[in-house]
């Protein structure tokens, strides 16, 4: 009787410890839905807002919280100086990615394995702006930092009227390079150099009902109701005269702190510091870990409620068939926001590139450490748990039921020999 009352004890317990975890770890769909400026999936642990003017997400937990902002602001394409990642000198091109018309779809579907999955894409062409004072380019630099944030990217040069010479020579401000899309005007009226419809990039937001395989060889989990996986194509249609290409992305919550996890362990950032070395910005190299992911977290005073995870290579998609390509990652602190960039190789024989970051919230707000590993295991892997605790269970009772149909057990034993009734074993 003392093994079958545990038994029903441990069921009971682990029937509760299941029934206290979010949502969806027992099954919640993603909901869609939208209004003319925005779409929104709203999902157990994670509601996510997805800008129709450009990839601008803003997500927080589902329960209520603080709100973080993940912003892709610019396309940037450098001459890469050895290192593999962008820094502003070596820009020679660019794109704001708030300016082109984006077009929105969404799709809802029920699957087997990982219940819904809501899919929504933002697609556009883009034009690339070529940087003052880059070889073959017009007019000079304004200085050595970023071009404009927004715009045309003219409010520093000082055109001339001199022809193009990205390709050829223009005469009377005629582009002469429309061999490869550029077509664009140069006239003495200071319009930048233009490759026009350089590039189709689509951003594909994911978020699942129940945990899904993705990655090499899908070894990596992407959180059901928890996580929003983010898949960026990039599709050249022009030749760009550079070597490599960066994704600006930019941070931005309230609370300012960020942890981010490199080799040498976690450091702190914050947003609202202007970081600069000898009247230029200071640009930090992210040290990738040895993981098959890489992190940055959103550390409200101290406690992690949002990250952003990437894997440290991207695909590109040749004749001879798919390239995995190194992703170098730097980043900085401009005041307002935490940028990050990440770059890749920019190969001419490329028809499209791949990017694969991700972002999700944390359930529990923990201080980092193996108790929040523990509790997000529990959440991630509560049925599981909890089966292979009621199979151990099962297998225990049944065990200790077959001592007792032999007249083995010791325990009932001693206790009946102690009973003035008993006769001894029949």
């Amino acid at each position: 009787m003392r093994v079958k009352a545990w038994s029903v004890f441990a069921t009971i317990a682990m029937v509760l410890l299941v029934a206290s975890l979010p949502a969806g770890v027992t099954g919640a769909k993603p909901e869609y839905s939208e209004t003319p400026g925005r779409a929104m999936v709203s999902a157990a642990n994670i509601t996510a807002t997805i800008s129709r003017s450009g990839p601008v997400v803003t997500f927080q937990p589902a329960a209520g919280g603080a709100s973080y902002e993940f912003r892709y602001s610019r396309l940037l394409a450098f001459n890469d100086t050895g290192d593999g990642m962008y820094q502003s000198r070596e820009i020679t091109y660019f794109a704001n990615l708030t300016g082109p018309a984006w077009e929105l779809t969404h799709i809802s579907e029920e699957t087997v394995g990982q219940g819904r999955i809501v899919t929504v894409r933002l697609a556009a062409t883009l034009d690339m702006t070529q940087k003052p004072g880059t070889p073959g380019g017009r007019g000079r630099a304004g200085g050595t930092g970023d071009p404009p944030p927004s715009g045309n990217g003219t409010g520093d040069q000082n055109n001339t009227g001199a022809q193009n010479t990205t390709g050829g020579n223009g005469t009377g401000g005629q582009n002469a390079t429309s061999g490869n899309g550029t077509g664009g005007q140069n006239g003495s009226g200071g319009e930048p150099n233009l490759v026009h419809n350089a590039f189709r990039i689509t951003f594909t937001f994911t978020i699942a009902e129940r945990d899904m395989g993705y990655g090499p060889g899908g070894t990596l989990v992407l959180r059901g109701g928890s996580e929003m996986k983010i898949d960026i194509s990039l599709v050249p249609s022009s030749r760009i005269p550079s070597t490599h290409l960066a994704l600006e992305q930019a941070l931005m919550y309230s609370g300012q702190e960020f942890n981010v996890y490199g080799a040498s362990g976690r450091e702190t950032a914050r947003s609202n510091v202007v970081e600069t070395a000898g009247g230029q910005e200071l640009m930090h190299t992210f040290q990738d870990t040895a993981s098959s992911q890489q992190r940055i977290a959103f550390a409200p005073a101290g406690k992690e409620g949002g990250f952003l995870t990437w894997i440290p290579t991207m695909e590109s998609k040749v004749t001879s068939g798919m390239l995995s390509l190194a992703v170098g990652t730097s980043y900085r602190t401009d005041g307002t926001a935490l940028k990050v960039y990440h770059s890749f190789q920019l190969r001419p024989d490329s028809s499209e590139m791949l990017v694969d970051p991700t972002v999700g919230v944390i359930p529990q707000s923990l201080p980092p450490g193996p108790v929040r590993d523990t509790m997000e295991t529990i959440y991630s892997h509560g049925w599981s748990i909890f089966a292979g605790v009621l199979v151990g269970t099962v297998i225990a009772s049944a065990a200790v039921a077959s001592k007792r149909v032999a007249g083995r057990d010791p325990v009932d034993l001693v206790r009946l020999e102690k009973n003035p009734y008993y006769r001894g074993p029949r």
